[in-house]
């Protein structure tokens, strides 16, 4: 048993973090039938620190081992990221105080960064060069969970917002530019496969790409966190990094080009990126932010999640990749969690349906999320026969 987890930990992660997710957009619903109270910060919680979080923990935890060439993870290393997930999930369910949940969050990141980063150090071979985002996502999840956690004691309003955008913003942008990087190319059909090695000269050209990019992207956000009070110049930083995320994914991503893959998952993949996209250039109107980052989040980062998620399930679990290209499940998950993103954000022009249109997206987004746990999720924990890695 502890062989079947510590080869493959998104089996633990993915499952509380799907339950987290379900949870997250069903709470509309529920709000809207009079049930619960107004869930303000329950859902943002839910979201960011309990599905993303979950499936960014296991999944890096599954595929940094490999990518690194040092074995399994260790029983004290998954116990340890385990445990402190499992504490996030358990505070945002009991509506424990933000102090606990956002200071559980960055001890969270904290023991991810640190496992990952043992495994740098002592890696037999080097993850490919597009993960040169991830260290600084890893930074910026780990001083935005503390500076939210501590948010009552910073006296400075830059500090407050720096940390509000590196959390649900910087964090996981910065991992899906990175790991998405080398990944999402691969799964549309248009790079190598992940694991392939580069070249010392691919490596250096790879690094000298994406150095710039890099820079801008974090730039903005230390700009855009100081132009609090200047709607004009928030703004203009908010354009520029949606700038900087369609380039990276029309030039590493090759989202200019429809997916050669041949699988459902592929347009998933590429839908999902058009959705990131569109989601950050429309949030640059500051009337329009909060319901156009929606676009990015459910329709954008939620549906790309599931897809990345689906290969790891698959090529980790049953090993039925087959279902990629076979299964007709997807065409109901992505339809759903794409109308679940578009109803979201037409609520804000909605005023008088408002709260009707957060319980309609929610439960589209319950649904898809039912309906994909209930094949693929459960493909992960198959295994075959005398595998002890599935």
């Amino acid at each position: 048993m502890s062989a079947y987890f510590l080869t493959n930990p998104f089996r633990f992660f993915f499952p509380l973090a799907w339950g987290m997710g379900i949870w997250g957009g069903l709470m509309w619903v529920f709000f809207a039938l009079g049930w619960i109270a107004y869930p303000a910060q329950a859902h943002p919680q839910s979201m960011v620190v309990g599905f993303l979080l979950g499936h960014i923990m296991g999944f890096l935890l599954t595929a940094g081992p490999r990518f690194t060439a040092t074995g399994d993870l260790k029983a004290s290393e998954f116990s340890l990221a385990a445990a402190s997930f499992a504490a996030v999930c358990l505070s945002v369910m009991l509506g424990a105080p933000v102090q606990t949940v956002f200071g559980l969050a960055a001890l969270s990141i904290a023991v991810l960064a640190g496992i990952l980063g043992r495994r740098f150090l002592a890696r037999t071979k080097s993850p490919p060069v597009e993960f040169i985002f991830l260290p600084f996502g890893l930074v910026a999840g780990l001083v935005g969970a503390s500076g939210q956690a501590f948010a009552s004691s910073l006296e400075s309003d830059v500090l407050r917002r720096l940390a509000s955008l590196f959390l649900y913003e910087g964090f996981v942008l910065s991992l899906v530019l990175g790991v998405g990087g080398r990944l999402a190319p691969f799964l549309m059909g248009h790079g190598l496969e992940p694991t392939v090695s580069q070249d010392k000269a691919a490596v250096k050209s790879g690094v000298s790409r994406l150095v710039i990019p890099l820079a801008l992207f974090w730039m903005t956000y230390l700009f855009e966190a100081a132009s609090i009070a200047d709607v004009v110049q928030t703004s203009a930083w908010r354009l520029l990094r949606g700038l900087v995320v369609a380039y990276v994914l029309l030039r590493d991503w090759k989202i200019g080009r429809l997916p050669k893959a041949g699988t459902r998952q592929g347009w998933g993949i590429w839908l999902s990126a058009w959705m990131m996209v569109s989601g950050s250039l429309i949030s640059v109107y500051a009337g329009w932010k909060i319901h156009s980052i929606h676009l990015f989040y459910i329709g954008g980062l939620g549906l790309l999640t599931l897809m990345v998620a689906t290969r790891v399930t698959l090529a980790h679990g049953s090993k039925r990749l087959l279902l990629e290209s076979t299964s007709r499940v997807l065409y109901p998950v992505v339809a759903m969690i794409l109308a679940a993103s578009i109803t979201r954000f037409s609520a804000g022009f909605l005023p008088q349906s408002y709260f009707s249109h957060l319980a309609y997206a929610g439960g589209l987004w319950g649904i898809a999320l039912a309906i994909w746990g209930w094949v693929f999720l459960r493909e992960g924990f198959y295994q075959r026969l005398g595998s002890a890695d599935g």
